[in-house]
């Protein structure tokens, strides 16, 4: 019994549709796919497919939206799970804009605290 002064909390939820489990893994790398334009992040070819840890799972990384980036299966392939920087500087495809843009995008979430190489 609630008496003077004790809190109640309702929780509700509105306007929420449940999604199947494999609808959301789709939309999911999709929607990562898409603000990558699906262009590998590392070389800038056109046909990203894949999606990378930029910090590998077994690194720590987890499988969140600002740590998977577009890649192509070859960049994805050869990088495996090699720090991301130290393999990309080491690639003829290496660029700073395309390097900035990863960075960017890892820190937008606030990974930044996290050692990245």
């Amino acid at each position: 019994m609630l008496q003077d002064g004790d809190l109640q909390v309702c929780h509700a939820i509105r306007d929420s549709v449940l999604v199947p489990k494999r609808t959301a893994k789709r939309l999911f790398r999709q929607s990562i796919l898409e603000a990558w334009q699906n262009v590998c992040a590392y070389c800038g070819e056109a046909e990203a497919k894949t999606l990378d840890h930029v910090i590998p799972r077994h690194r720590g990384g987890l499988t969140s939206r600002r740590n998977l980036i577009a890649a192509c299966e070859r960049c994805n392939r050869r990088k495996g799970s090699s720090d991301w920087r130290q393999w990309f500087s080491l690639q003829e495809c290496h660029c700073p804009e395309r390097e900035r843009r990863i960075e960017e995008w890892v820190n937008e979430l606030g990974l930044e605290g996290i050692s990245l190489g």
